[in-house]
């Protein structure tokens, strides 16, 4: 137990054989929208913030919507729609 401890803790304090830097100084992206280089634990939980808005995003009715603004023919639908009570 104690060889399995150890070994997640120098899992988790380098990556590659070399220390885990402070911050991510290289995700200029997020740099910029928070004005400063977050640490590795603000910068997992901004990624996992982002897994329930996709799940979200994903369950949406999109395809009928879709069909409704005219962006897809309605012969599309119900051809999907069809393959679905045919399986």
């Amino acid at each position: 137990m104690l060889k399995l401890m150890m070994c997640l803790i120098a899992l988790s304090s380098s990556a590659n054989g070399r220390p885990l830097a402070e911050s991510l100084d290289y995700a200029y992206h997020i740099i910029i929208l928070f004005g400063r280089a977050l640490t590795w634990k603000e910068g997992l939980a901004f990624c996992l913030a982002h897994l329930p808005v996709i799940a979200i995003i994903l369950a949406l009715p999109m395809d009928k919507w879709f069909a409704k603004w005219e962006l897809i023919e309605d012969t599309e639908l119900k051809t999907a729609d069809n393959n679905k009570a045919a399986a």
